[in-house]
């Protein structure tokens, strides 16, 4: 692979840091469908040998770099771009991409709460729908 099908997907996605996107996925988050879960997801970042803790209580998402949870709900281990899927609650690419333990349904929950895009914002992003 020489890497050319990442170039393409989009200068965005290239640029944008883990902390940018956990900070996008916290805009994004339905904050009353998660307003009464308490979740904890360990992000493991296999390209950037990164660990980040994710929690999500109370409708906020939370995030600590170089944290890991003991007893996560679920466990993620993915290249960085990879958690652009969850994002854009693209399940068929994050299946192919991310390695998912724990609670599968649970996450599908969580993607599915990353819903609260302002369409007006969203001819910026080069957001392939499913």
């Amino acid at each position: 692979g020489t890497g050319n099908a990442a170039k393409n997907s989009g200068d965005i996605q290239k640029n944008m840091t883990a902390e940018m996107m956990f900070d996008y996925m916290g805009i994004l988050l339905d904050k009353e469908a998660m307003a009464d879960k308490d979740i904890t997801i360990n992000v493991n970042l296999s390209d950037e040998n990164k660990k980040y803790m994710l929690r999500i209580k109370n409708g906020q998402l939370l995030y600590m770099a170089d944290e890991e949870s003991e007893t996560p709900d679920i466990t993620l281990t993915c290249p960085k771009n990879a958690l652009f899927y969850i994002l854009s609650n693209n399940k068929e690419g994050a299946a192919k991409t991310i390695k998912i333990e724990g609670d599968t349904e649970l996450m599908d929950t969580v993607m599915d709460s990353m819903n609260q895009l302002d369409l007006s914002s969203a001819s910026n992003f080069n957001i392939v729908e499913p």
